[in-house]
């Protein structure tokens, strides 16, 4: 599987574990609507430590030269490294989730 396969397979199954997160609790509660998705962010955090990037300014830096067909709306590397911080509790419930999906995918 090439990189940009594996990019688009980690969105997918991020977008299907947060919907299912989504819906047991409302996670916004408010204010101005962030430029990148949810689902975006946390597949730029599980992507970037796959490709063994060791930090959000690498993985800020890779996704906005590699990837941005897939990441347009990523301007700058403070507003990615600020909504990741934001999103630290719903990445300790996605990423466990997407482990035990892929264990039995295969």
């Amino acid at each position: 599987m090439d990189r940009d396969d594996f990019v688009i397979a980690v969105f997918l199954l991020a977008c299907e574990q947060y919907s299912a997160i989504k819906q047991q609790d409302r996670l916004r509660r408010g204010g101005f609507n962030p430029a990148l998705t949810y689902e975006e962010v946390i597949t730029m955090e599980i992507c970037g430590g796959n490709f063994k990037l060791e930090c959000d300014k690498d993985i800020s830096a890779c996704f906005r030269s590699h990837y941005p067909h897939f990441f347009h709306k990523l301007a700058g590397r403070s507003l990615f490294v600020c909504q990741d911080a934001n999103l630290w509790h719903i990445k300790a419930d996605v990423q466990p989730r997407l482990i035990i999906n892929h264990w039995t995918i295969q």
